[in-house]
């Protein structure tokens, strides 16, 4: 189709970015869910699968914010473990994005693939206050959101230094 009679009339179409930071075609296809088209790109360049956009999210992070399962797994196929770890410029993982846009498919997938360790992952800095060192359990604590706490409780496990932190960080606010 079109795709194609473009990117053999130019293949670095790939990589030109919209008026979205740096956001290229990868990214558009992943956040609206288009799966042949994110297949069909990582065909032609499989370099897409790792492309960043200007804060450092990547198609398998829009996928996740965005519960996009389809697009996930055909993203997953191709990368990996590694996806899973993942962070952008804001140090959050999928699963941090997940969590904060309430996909509970994409959550229970990512766990599925990533088990419990995946919830110990602390995001660190960043510019929005919710995301400052929390972990996605943590994350789903503090909004609510139940519907992704009875995903993850199955896979929750007892993070002794992260509950000491917790403590030691609450005696000092008290104090």
């Amino acid at each position: 189709g079109v795709m194609s009679v473009m990117y053999k009339s130019k293949p670095d179409i790939l990589q030109q970015t919209t008026t979205r930071p740096g956001w290229n075609a990868i990214h558009w296809a992943a956040t609206n869910g288009h799966v042949a088209a994110v297949n069909k790109l990582l065909e032609w360049d499989p370099k897409l699968l790792d492309a960043p956009n200007d804060d450092g999210w990547t198609p398998f992070m829009v996928a996740a914010q965005e519960g996009d399962v389809d697009v996930m797994e055909a993203l997953y196929a191709k990368g990996g473990k590694k996806l899973l770890t993942e962070t952008f410029n804001f140090g959050r993982t999928p699963l941090h994005c997940a969590v904060f846009n309430d996909q509970p498919a994409a959550v229970s997938q990512l766990l599925e693939w990533g088990g419990g360790a995946l919830l110990d992952i602390v995001k660190r800095g960043g510019w929005c206050e919710p995301y400052i060192s929390a972990t996605p359990w943590e994350l789903a604590h503090k909004y609510g959101k139940q519907e992704i706490i009875d995903i993850m409780k199955p896979y929750k496990r007892i993070n002794i230094a992260r509950n000491c932190y917790l403590f030691m960080r609450a005696l000092g606010e008290a104090a």
